[in-house]
């Protein structure tokens, strides 16, 4: 559990059940590189869950050491990522602009809100991310989740109209669901944000109900 600025009831029940679901590595992670960063309770059910468990040799110690230290940071293919947040997202800018040219001023409006908007957030989820934010994670996938929904109404709007073939409309967006998997399963991710930092893609939806 990481710090929060309002008190609200530890359950420690709750915790233990819950870190014991943890890897061994993701336990030594937290209690040693990312400690400063839960609750006095938080890392005493992490501390007490780690010695439960056999002692960590040192060997493994170092080797997981080693490993995150290639891991960590904005490279690879997060960094690919986050150029394509960035460049998708001045896409949609430019496009809520262009808006305004091509509708009525009603849908113009309407077009250029969701369009701007998304581009705004989208640009909002990469300075998160290139600032090692333990939000970028959930950010990024928030917003993946809300440029796939709208992709799948505007197709569905021109699938009605006969302007798009139900071919296009299977491969919607084939890139946003592969970056929304890589952000569940990615080593990278979870090394540079915090194990708890990773997003789940049905907790990240339930957010919008």
């Amino acid at each position: 559990m990481r710090r929060n600025t309002m008190a609200e009831p530890i359950d420690q029940e709750e915790l233990a059940s819950r870190y014991r679901r943890w890897e061994t590595a993701d336990l030594v992670r937290a209690t040693t590189a990312e400690a400063s960063t839960y609750t006095p309770e938080a890392l005493a059910a992490l501390t007490h869950e780690l010695e439960r468990r056999r002692p960590v040799p040192e060997p493994l110690q170092d080797t997981l050491g080693s490993l995150e230290g290639r891991l960590r940071g904005v490279k690879g293919l997060l960094a690919l990522m986050v150029f394509a947040i960035g460049l998708e997202s001045v896409y949609l800018l430019l496009e809520g602009i262009r808006d305004f040219q091509r509708y009525s001023l009603v849908n113009a409006i309407i077009a250029g809100l969701i369009n701007g908007g998304l581009g705004l957030f989208g640009l909002f989820s990469c300075r998160l991310l290139l600032r090692i934010d333990p939000r970028a994670p959930r950010a990024a996938t928030a917003w993946f989740i809300l440029v796939m929904a709208v992709g799948v109404v505007s197709l569905a709007v021109l699938l009605l109209t006969g302007k798009a073939s139900p071919v296009r409309a299977l491969v919607v967006r084939l890139d946003l669901l592969l970056w929304l998997l890589y952000l569940q399963v990615s080593q990278r991710v979870k090394i540079t944000y915090g194990s708890s930092a990773q997003p789940q893609i049905a907790e990240i939806a339930a957010g919008f109900e």
